[in-house]
């Protein structure tokens, strides 16, 4: 049996098998019992947010960006795509050192 305190501080005895387990705490009891860790870094983190902001959208609209704006809008295009880049970044290093 596995102990599982609720919101009200009573300590309930729950069998894993049992019918009375509500859908939560049937996955509380699962994920109790997994090995995986929290360990993603900084730099994870940051690999996370450029994929995320660049996406496919930035690189397969670039062709009609070019044919509307020419290059030098598609480089100004580029470098402002950068600047939100680099800033969700280090937000994102922010909240990685903030919640480690």
């Amino acid at each position: 049996k596995f102990t599982s305190t609720l919101h009200q501080d009573q300590e309930l005895q729950l069998d894993e098998d049992s019918e009375k387990l509500t859908e939560i705490q049937r996955i509380n009891l699962s994920s109790s019992k997994s090995k995986l860790q929290r360990k993603l870094k900084n730099r994870h983190l940051q690999m996370i947010a450029i994929a995320s902001s660049i996406g496919s959208g930035l690189l397969i609209g670039i062709g009609a960006a070019l044919a509307t704006a020419g290059p030098g809008g598609v480089l100004i295009a580029w470098g402002l795509s950068g600047i939100s880049i680099l800033c969700t970044t280090q937000a994102m290093a922010e909240l990685a050192v903030t919640f480690p």
